[in-house]
């Protein structure tokens, strides 16, 4: 029952994950925030589960990820950069949560 258990968690993680970046590209902490705000607040993720699970989707095909720059930036102002992931074509592919990830 607990391996079970820890799969449908998995699975469900990694289902959110793809509808939070649905949207636009986002940085580690914002997937969380995007997934506390889907799920009204029912579901709030550790960073200890979301980088993991991030790290799985990445080597699944399903979420990429490359450096880039968030927000404005004034003049004389150096922003660092942000490690921004997206969801790509496989992970919103015809897997079981496709019609889930469009609504």
């Amino acid at each position: 029952m607990g391996r079970e258990r820890t799969d449908l968690l998995r699975g469900t993680l990694d289902l959110l994950i793809l509808k939070a970046l649905a949207l636009e590209p986002l940085h580690g902490v914002g997937v969380s925030r995007r997934i506390t705000q889907i799920t009204a607040g029912a579901f709030r993720v550790s960073f200890g589960s979301l980088f993991p699970a991030l790290h799985r989707s990445e080597e699944k095909g399903w979420v990429e990820a490359e450096w880039a720059r968030l927000g404005e930036q004034s003049p004389g102002q150096v922003l660092p950069p942000d490690f921004l992931r997206s969801g790509t074509a496989q992970g919103r592919g015809n897997g079981i949560g496709a019609r889930w990830l469009r609504s």
